[in-house]
């Protein structure tokens, strides 16, 4: 039964997955449209920035190649536009329409989409605010649109996906005991280039290094990395950055506990868009659908119930009632199977380089759902105590206490979305002293300069032109059904 759904869940995805389903550049419904007008506004507001900027939101829009950068442009075409005055990309806005209207009275009246449509779209989510989603601790969900959840599988999931797949996450919870997981490891689709994370379960004997670009090992992980196809990776305050062109943006770091490590994963997106998909959510504005089990047409067919979320049924005498354990043990058990199995990931859509996806019942799913009723009155005072004194924030506090009280994890405060300046190639090399271990922040690397260090034979071999797994040789190109594994 759960195989047929999960099968059914997949198809839902095959209509907003079609856009980047070949292994070439991606179909889309309209042909490529130009404007001087734009192009020279652009290239007025800045000499080196501008035409990139203009080729590469045609590139995004089409689905191509992004363009080669020159050496003076290190931000991503996203961070670009939230640059930009107001004034001009108003001026800009009025022109993409009167290009917009024109397109439609040209082209069919049947067609679904249009060149200008979509450009304008680009332009437009760069002036939204962003809304955040994280994945942390032992792990702990927040979506988009802020619902909270537990999550104490094992096995390769879809944290979250764009639909046309440009962006994309993938998280692997390892098991750390019987009852509880953490994030050992995470693959990044950055519009093309392939990132893989590693805290636990490395692909190889370099187990000092967290990141893995399309194959490969970069020596300084606190370095500006310039990748291929429009992302950017950048070390702020204290933590990875990762920012896609079209404006996604994931903070990652490593926490240790018990002798072992786990990423904690920060997402932000666009808030004016609503076409992602996993377990973070669809970031349409409501909480309630975040945890839903959908059909084939996408219709609601069950939700996890709801719960006392006070103080006092999360933390207090009340947590220890028996109907307050059974209703929440009853939610946390629906979100790891029923609506955690939409979102399991298989050998044909894990993007692992070692994936985890063939595991027993008793390995993947957590042998008892763990609320804060199992721990103390004085261990439940203790974590809270120390949660605080950290700054953690009230809404955060379980997580924190849950974490801290059953793995011994450090409180963490959770990072702000990074609205970049312009960070020029000749910028001498910044030092910065952090946990008393001196490391030199590298200037910028570009992919492709030799800086990497090779992995036996590289796992991909970067094809420019494919955004179907950025050339992997070892999956077939994909067909029918979503790669996501989503709903």
């Amino acid at each position: 039964m759960k195989k047929a759904l999960h099968i059914l869940i997949l198809a839902i995805l095959i209509p907003f997955s079609g856009l980047l389903a070949n292994d070439n550049d991606r179909n889309v419904p309209y042909e490529k449209r130009h404007s001087d007008h734009i192009k020279e506004i652009l290239e007025a507001w800045n000499e080196n920035e501008g035409p990139w900027l203009y080729e590469s939101m045609g590139a995004i829009v089409m689905g191509e190649q992004h363009p080669e950068r020159p050496m003076q442009v290190n931000n991503t075409t996203f961070e670009l536009l939230q640059k930009m005055d107001a004034n001009r990309i108003e001026r800009i806005e009025r022109i993409a329409n009167t290009e917009l209207e024109n397109e439609r009275n040209s082209s069919g009246s049947e067609q679904e989409s249009y060149y200008w449509e979509e450009w304008l779209k680009l332009l437009r989510s760069a002036k939204c605010d962003m809304s955040d989603s994280r994945s942390s601790g032992d792990p702990h969900m927040t979506t988009f649109d802020g619902e909270k959840y537990d999550f104490q599988t094992a096995g390769d999931y879809l944290l979250t996906s764009s639909s046309n797949e440009n962006f994309m996450v993938q998280t692997q919870q390892v098991r750390h005991n019987e009852k509880i997981s953490v994030n050992g490891a995470a693959f990044l689709d950055v519009n093309g280039d392939e990132i893989e994370l590693f805290a636990q379960n490395h692909p190889d004997e370099h187990t000092d290094k967290i990141m893995r670009i399309n194959g490969s090992i970069i020596e300084n992980e606190k370095s500006e990395v310039i990748l291929e196809h429009g992302g950017v990776i950048r070390y702020q305050n204290g933590r990875n950055v990762v920012s896609w062109p079209t404006g996604e943006q994931l903070h990652f770091s490593v926490r240790e506990f018990q002798n072992k490590k786990l990423l904690d994963l920060t997402v932000f997106v666009p808030g004016c868009r609503s076409d992602y998909t996993g377990l973070l959510g669809d970031n349409n504005g409501d909480r309630n659908d975040d945890t839903a089990v959908r059909d084939e047409n996408g219709n609601v067919v069950s939700s996890a119930n709801d719960v006392d979320r006070s103080f006092d049924a999360l933390f207090g005498k009340n947590r220890k009632n028996k109907n307050t354990k059974e209703e929440q043990q009853a939610r946390l058990n629906y979100l790891s199977r029923d609506f955690g199995d939409q979102f399991m990931l298989d050998e044909e859509t894990s993007r692992f380089s070692n994936p985890l996806i063939d595991l027993t019942e008793e390995e993947r799913y957590p042998s008892e759902n763990l609320t804060l009723a199992e721990m103390t009155d004085e261990e439940v005072e203790e974590a809270l105590d120390k949660c605080r004194a950290a700054g953690v924030r009230e809404e955060d506090l379980f997580e924190c206490a849950f974490d801290y009280g059953y793995v011994g994890l450090k409180p963490l405060t959770y990072p702000e979305y990074i609205a970049q300046d312009v960070i020029t190639e000749n910028a001498e090399p910044e030092i910065k002293k952090e946990n008393n271990n001196d490391r030199n922040i590298a200037p910028t690397i570009r992919i492709g300069t030799g800086v990497f260090r090779p992995v036996g034979t590289p796992r991909t071999t970067p094809n420019p032109q494919n955004r179907n797994g950025g050339g992997r040789d070892v999956r077939q190109p994909r067909t029918g059904g979503s790669p996501t594994g989503g709903r």
